[in-house]
């Protein structure tokens, strides 16, 4: 019934317009339509942190800001959730993040504030089990991409904004899967835009280069679902943006993936060209890359493995990394193991070990005589694994698949260990990947260079993977 108190959950306005509200969070569709200042559905108390001020006079008639806080609490619950479901230690991240910005775009631009909603409201919606506010969360998700349409045929978009939107949008879709491979496209659109304002727009914005730090892994995953190389592997990428400001153990890790990548782009794009054929063995041209890789990832092991093994690792794994921890100066005195071993902490791990393990594989075939690590590297993708258990991870679990799901994928098809293939691919079969929007990665057999995996695995049939 409308109108009427105690009953109605109706917006103000629509209760004072005498209509029905459809109760849509945080501001209703009506409001929306007619541009009127909603203050979102009356759906129970909220508690927004407020500082006392001493009473100096006579309080001011309720303007649109104080009409807007209901709108602006659900905000900021459902953003609130959404940046605490990364779960991100302060080892991990050693400064501003670009998740920390994200409400100061509520309301910068209507795809910015559209996108945000979209993927906080289905990140709560889902951790909840709220239906209604996943429903809303796709209307917002829709109402995002067009305003991101007309906006970018703008004459000069703003370009904050318009990066957070399309970021933001990539993870609605990795959350929602609403078209088969969703992700990877609005993945390669934000890079778009970001390549296209250049490295040095990224250095000289706070953003831009903070979300580009989060960007490149992406990037990096969709790049190895194509079996491609994208521009940000190139060093202009990897050197400009970051004069001045200095990286995290997070961007050094993905350079040194972006390294093992272009050992794999390398041997491919010589396999494509036909040179094997001459009597050049592209394995063999690859070993200056591939030293390359190999040394960047045993400086971040060296530097930053300690940040992320737990205590319960002590004595459990035999890898040399853990050993190098124990040596005096490998990193600083005052730096203590974690005492649990975390998403993203465990994420970190996969990734480096699924790295090395390439790398480990390469140099088998390149006479590289690097150490041979890819039993040892193939085995801890799956213990860290399994030490990221639920009750350690973020409160989304939709994070999980996509997070956990390269290493797995990497051991499933690099290891030189059958039986750790065979648990890699069980693994990415879990009821959790296969109704993500990860499940068709997990289902291929293609990316990752896998043709050239199996080229190493069957070294009777050196290039199988010749067009």
């Amino acid at each position: 019934m409308v109108n009427v108190a105690g009953r109605s959950k109706g917006c103000d306005p629509c209760r004072r317009r005498k209509v029905k509200c459809d109760l849509g969070v945080p501001q209703c569709r009506r409001c929306i339509d007619l541009r009127l200042a909603c203050p979102g559905p009356r759906l129970g108390a909220f508690f927004v942190h407020a500082q006392a001020q001493p009473l100096l006079g006579v309080p001011p008639a309720p303007g649109a800001a104080l009409l807007a806080c209901r709108a602006s609490a659900h905000d900021q619950l459902f953003l609130g959730h959404f940046i605490s479901s990364f779960g991100l230690s302060p080892h991990i991240a050693s400064g501003p993040t670009w998740l920390e910005r994200l409400p100061s775009f509520l309301g910068s631009s209507g795809a910015a504030t559209a996108s945000i909603r979209s993927a906080a409201m289905l990140s709560y919606g889902t951790w909840a089990g709220d239906a209604a506010v996943r429903a809303d969360a796709y209307r917002w998700y829709a109402r995002a991409l067009a305003q991101l349409g007309r906006g970018l045929l703008a004459a000069a978009p703003p370009l904050d904004s318009t990066v957070c939107a399309a970021v933001m949008l990539i993870h609605f879709e990795t959350g929602a899967g609403t078209a088969r491979n969703a992700w990877v496209r609005h993945v390669k659109g934000a890079a778009a835009l970001v390549e296209a304002a250049g490295p040095e727009a990224c250095r000289d914005g706070s953003f831009l280069l903070e979300v580009l730090s989060h960007l490149r892994f992406q990037v990096f995953l969709a790049s190895m679902q194509d079996n491609t190389l994208h521009a940000f592997a190139g060093r202009e990428w990897r050197e400009v943006p970051f004069r001045g400001h200095g990286k995290t153990l997070f961007d050094e890790l993905v350079d040194a993936l972006f390294a093992v990548q272009r050992c794999l782009f390398f041997v491919q794009q010589r396999v494509d060209m036909g040179r094997d054929s001459a009597g050049d063995d592209p394995f063999v041209e690859s070993r200056p890359l591939v030293e390359d890789a190999a040394e960047q990832l045993s400086s971040w092991n060296e530097r930053y493995m300690r940040f992320l093994r737990p205590a319960s690792w002590e004595d459990s794994s035999r890898g040399d990394e853990l050993m190098l921890l124990g040596k005096p100066g490998a990193m600083g005195s005052d730096v203590a193991v974690v005492p649990t071993l975390g998403l993203p902490e465990a994420a970190l791990m996969s990734l480096f070990h699924a790295g090395r393990l390439i790398i480990a594989q390469l140099a088998s075939v390149a006479d590289a005589g690097l150490p041979d690590t890819a039993e040892e590297d193939s085995r801890i993708i799956l213990q860290a694994n399994r030490f990221s258990t639920p009750s350690n991870s973020p409160p989304s679990s939709k994070l999980r698949p996509f997070m956990m799901l390269p290493g797995l994928k990497i051991a499933s098809l690099w290891s030189s260990v059958p039986e750790v293939r065979t648990q890699a691919a069980a693994l990415l079969l879990n009821e959790q990947i296969l109704t993500s929007p990860m499940a068709e990665l997990a289902l291929t057999s293609d990316g990752y260079f896998s043709e050239m995996a199996s080229s190493i695995l069957k070294p009777r049939t050196r290039f199988p993977f010749v067009k």
